[in-house]
């Protein structure tokens, strides 16, 4: 059972980014690049881990292995870019949005919520060197 289910949940999210990889590939005036994402958990591999964080063209494909939760985060173009594409203005749009410290305050976050927030936004080595030693060695990361 827990290997159909690990075959079944696998092929599952597979179709899903071959599906958000045909969406990049068919965009190219939209999506340049994709950065990696990982969980960034205590079931996360070190190969997930150390690939977090890193861009790759539209082009190139995540590979990944059985129960892999990682995901192509789309680089689009900016608002000012696609606005020039089109021939429009876009130039009153905030292009971040809120401050992380803005949503703490408006949403009431605690602290271990904006530091997973903010090494989600790190490199994947950056996060690994952030882990204490014990975490580290653990064979699950």
């Amino acid at each position: 059972m827990t290997k159909a289910l690990t075959i079944s949940r696998t092929e599952s999210i597979r179709a899903l980014r071959e599906a958000q990889s045909q969406s990049f590939y068919e965009n190219p005036n939209i999506v340049h690049e994709w950065r990696w994402q990982a969980a960034l958990d205590d079931r996360t591999c070190i190969v997930c881990v150390l690939m977090h964080g890193q861009v790759f063209p539209y082009s190139k494909k995540l590979e990944n292995h059985p129960n892999c939760r990682c995901v192509m985060d789309p680089k689009t173009l900016s608002w000012k870019e696609l606005g020039e594409q089109i021939g429009v203005d876009f130039s009153g749009i905030d292009e971040m949005g809120d401050s992380v410290e803005e949503q703490r305050e408006r949403f009431g976050w605690s602290q271990e919520r904006i530091d997973n927030i903010k090494a989600r936004h790190g490199s994947g080595l950056d996060n690994f060197a952030g882990l204490p030693p014990d975490k580290q060695i653990d064979s699950r990361l």
